[in-house]
């Protein structure tokens, strides 16, 4: 399957999302329908994150100031570079497939955002991933579930592409995405975590890696660094 346009709707989006989290407050038609409360990320340990099967490595981060990244990678996925990527994307990896197939692609982007509620935040980054994708006509037809990472709030938004690429063969099947993002607050600061993933289609590497990097992402306080 070719899932070029899935791969380069991501880094678009990563890139776009994170910095009009910046933006007002908006509204938004995605919402779980439940309280997100604030936490403190001084707060948070490891031991409130989930445990994978698969080696972390540490995000490197803009400043002193923000949270301490970790994500989980799989057998197979390696770091990369992109130089034409938003300032506030810290981190790519890749999983390679064929010369003729975009790999799997998981991207994280970090902003430090207005002092507004955790639960305000996550709608005003839903709604600006949601138009996002429905400027390039696609729409929000999957899951959304609140949740915690490391115990801070989280929002994960799940969808398929089932745009079909000019090139791809007859009968093509649609390529999972999901976006989640966390809310971390400290020390007067609020900063707004985005990690976007997608892959092929019935791919049970991808899915299996995919649920192991939502599962095991981290967000942790800035003194958490190795």
């Amino acid at each position: 399957m070719n899932t070029a346009p899935t791969v380069k709707k991501l880094i678009t989006v990563t890139a776009v999302a994170a910095t009009v989290a910046l933006a007002g407050v908006g509204c938004t038609a995605v919402t779980a329908g439940t309280a997100m409360p604030d936490r403190d990320v001084a707060a948070v340990s490891d031991t409130a994150c989930r445990d994978v099967d698969a080696p972390k490595v540490e995000i490197a981060a803009a400043n002193t100031a923000e949270p301490q990244l970790r994500i989980p990678q799989p057998e197979g996925w390696t770091t990369t570079t992109d130089p034409e990527a938003a300032p506030d994307i810290r981190f790519t990896q890749t999983f390679e497939l064929s010369e003729d197939e975009s790999p799997h692609v998981v991207v994280v982007a970090v902003s430090e955002v207005a002092n507004i509620s955790a639960e305000a935040l996550l709608d005003k980054g839903s709604a600006d991933i949601v138009a996002l994708l429905e400027e390039d006509g696609l729409s929000l037809d999957g899951a959304v579930e609140d949740h915690t990472v490391c115990g801070l709030p989280a929002r994960t938004l799940s969808w398929e592409d089932t745009r079909i690429s000019e090139d791809a063969p007859a009968g093509d099947e649609p390529a999972p995405a999901a976006a989640l993002q966390v809310v971390a607050k400290g020390g007067g600061r609020t900063y707004h975590v985005l990690l976007m993933i997608g892959g092929e289609y019935d791919n049970p590497t991808y899915q299996r890696d995919a649920e192991a990097i939502l599962a095991g992402f981290e967000v942790l306080p800035a003194n958490s660094r190795i």
